[in-house]
């Protein structure tokens, strides 16, 4: 094989690797963005964000997450979320913690979404506290059923 074949075969291979890495990154990063929609009957906002940092809100309640976002007076605290594209359905926990090194406290809200469209998710959260994670949307119990839209 001549030298400038070889050297056009290796640039083609590892484009062909660049180009598969980007497409599978942007698969799963399809989470990130700020959504909305509603819940029990009330307007709700998520914003995920490629730092894993989770801000929730909605009307009446108390916005969890960002900048602002303190537990009690001086005392800072941390919305972040993991999600997990391997399960199926997807895993979607929120984890909130705070800056008080000797507290150890940490709550994990855990949840499933699946992708109704590119723009459309179903987040299903199981109850406050609570280890069981649902199965499927199908499945009975207590918790929160969300239907989100990417704004």
């Amino acid at each position: 094989m001549k030298k400038s074949q070889w050297i056009i075969s290796l640039f083609s291979i590892f484009l062909g690797i660049a180009i598969c890495s980007c497409s599978s990154n942007t698969e799963n990063e399809k989470h990130i963005g700020e959504w909305e929609g509603v819940s029990e009957g009330k307007m709700v906002n998520m914003v995920l964000d490629e730092s894993m940092n989770a801000i929730m809100s909605g009307d009446g309640q108390e916005t969890i997450g960002g900048d602002d976002y303190y537990v009690k007076e001086g005392l800072r605290g941390f919305c972040k979320y993991e999600i997990d594209y391997s399960k199926n359905p997807i895993w979607l926990d929120i984890v909130l913690s705070d800056e008080d090194p000797n507290s150890n406290i940490e709550v994990k809200l855990i949840g499933i979404i699946r992708f109704l469209a590119e723009d459309k998710i179903e987040y299903r959260m199981s109850p406050p506290f609570s280890k069981d994670r649902f199965g499927d949307f199908n499945e009975k119990g207590e918790g929160v059923t969300m239907f989100l839209v990417k704004k």
